[in-house]
C-alpha cells in the first residue's frame, strides 16, 4: 500500500508532513426624395497631456529647475493635465540670472504669445513662485480665451499673491496579477494569480500587502504509479523602490516576504491523503509598469523567491516507508503580467 507524503526540512531540522488525495408609410402617387435625418456629429474628447509633457524648461544662467517649476504650475492650476495643444517653452537668459522668458503656443495657427521678464527675482523660491504663477495665467487665458494671449504683467505678477501650500504627496493603488510561475511548487511551469493594495507617502517608495495563489496538478513522484496535486496560497508584503523616467513609465526594485500554506493532494495511490505545511520565503523582484489610459497601467514583473525551509515529495509504503521522493526546487521563479488601478 502506498501513500504520498511531503518531508519538510527547516533549519538544518527534518520534519515528515504526510499529504496526498485522491425599422410604412403607405406609397405617394410620385415618389419624393427622402432627406436622411439629421444627427449632431458627437464631439471628439479632448485629448490632454500632463504638464510634465507640455512645458519645457531650459534655465540658462538661472536657478530654474523643472520638475519644482511644473509642481507648482500645477498647484496653480489644480490639474496635472492641459489641452494637448498647449507648448509651453520657458528658456532663462545665458548670462543673467534674473532674466528669462517664456513662450506659449495652443496650436490654433497663431503666432505663440512671448512673454519677457528682466527683473526676476533673484531668490529661487521665488522666482520659481512669480514664474509659475505668470505661467499658469497664461494657461488659463489660452484655454477661455478664443483671441491672442494676454500674458500677465509685472504688477500682476508680483503682487504678493499667496501661493497656494503643496499638498502630501499620497499614491493609492490596486493591482491583479496573472502569473507564472517554475520551482516554486515544482520544476515544471505552473499557473498562479496574485493581488495586492499599493500606497505610496513619498514618490520613491512603495509598500505593498497582497496575496497570491500558485498550483500545479497532475504531478509524479518518479515512475511510482498516481499523481499528486500541489498548491500555495500565501500573503506577501513589498518594499519597492521607484523611480520614473517618463509620464507613463514606472520601474520598481522591490525586496519581498511571502508566507502561507503549501498544500499537497495524491491521487490513485493506494491510499490517498491530504498533507498541508507551512511555507514562508523571501526574494526580490523587478517590475515595469506602463500607463495605457489615466489611472491605469499595464504591470510586468519578475520575481526570484527563495524558501526558508527544503522541501520533498515522498511516496510511502503500508509501513510509512519512502519508497521513492522528489526533491523540490530551492528557489522560485514568478513571472507576471496584470493591471494597476491608481485610487489616488
Amino acid at each position: 500500500m502506498l501513500a504520498l507524503s511531503c518531508l519538510v526540512t527547516q533549519s538544518g531540522a527534518a520534519q515528515n508532513t504526510s499529504a496526498s488525495t485522491d425599422p410604412a408609410a403607405e406609397p405617394l402617387a410620385a415618389p419624393l426624395a427622402e432627406e436622411p435625418p439629421v444627427s449632431a456629429a458627437a464631439p471628439e474628447p479632448e485629448r490632454r497631456h500632463s504638464l510634465l509633457t507640455a512645458i519645457e524648461v531650459e534655465p540658462g544662467a538661472t536657478c530654474l529647475a523643472a520638475d519644482k517649476l511644473i509642481r507648482r504650475v500645477e498647484r496653480w492650476l489644480d490639474q496635472t493635465k492641459v489641452d494637448a495643444r498647449i507648448r509651453v517653452h520657458v528658456r532663462g537668459d545665458e548670462s543673467e540670472p534674473t532674466k528669462v522668458a517664456f513662450s506659449i503656443d495652443r496650436g490654433d495657427g497663431q503666432p505663440p504669445a512671448v512673454r519677457r521678464i528682466d527683473d526676476a527675482p533673484a531668490e529661487c523660491e521665488q522666482l520659481h513662485s512669480a514664474l509659475a504663477l505668470s505661467i499658469a495665467l497664461a494657461i488659463d487665458a489660452s484655454i477661455l480665451g478664443g483671441g491672442p494671449v494676454e500674458l500677465p504683467d509685472d504688477e500682476e505678477l508680483l503682487d504678493g499673491v499667496d501661493e497656494p501650500s503643496e499638498p502630501a504627496y499620497l499614491r493609492v493603488a490596486a493591482a491583479v496579477i496573472g502569473q507564472l510561475n517554475t520551482g516554486l511548487l515544482t520544476s515544471d511551469i505552473a499557473g498562479g494569480a496574485g493581488a495586492r493594495v499599493e500606497v505610496g507617502f513619498v514618490p520613491w517608495l512603495d509598500l505593498r500587502v497582497g496575496g497570491l495563489f500558485a498550483s500545479a496538478g497532475d504531478q509524479r513522484v518518479g515512475s511510482v504509479p498516481g499523481t499528486y496535486d500541489a498548491s500555495l496560497l500565501a500573503a506577501r508584503a513589498d518594499a519597492c523602490a521607484a523611480i520614473t523616467p517618463a509620464e507613463a513609465f514606472r520601474f520598481l526594485a522591490c525586496g519581498s516576504y511571502v508566507v502561507g500554506q503549501f498544500r499537497t493532494v495524491g491521487h490513485d495511490y493506494t491510499r490517498s491523503e491530504e498533507a498541508k505545511s507551512t511555507w514562508s520565503g523571501a526574494g526580490g523582484g523587478l517590475e515595469v509598469q506602463a500607463e495605457v489610459i489615466d489611472r491605469l497601467a499595464i504591470a510586468v514583473s519578475v520575481d526570484l523567491l527563495i524558501p526558508f525551509a527544503a522541501r520533498t515529495i515522498l511516496v510511502l509504503d503500508r509501513m510509512r516507508l519512502p519508497v521513492a521522493s522528489r526533491d523540490l526546487s530551492s528557489a522560485g521563479v514568478v513571472i507576471g503580467l496584470g493591471a494597476v488601478f491608481r485610487v489616488f
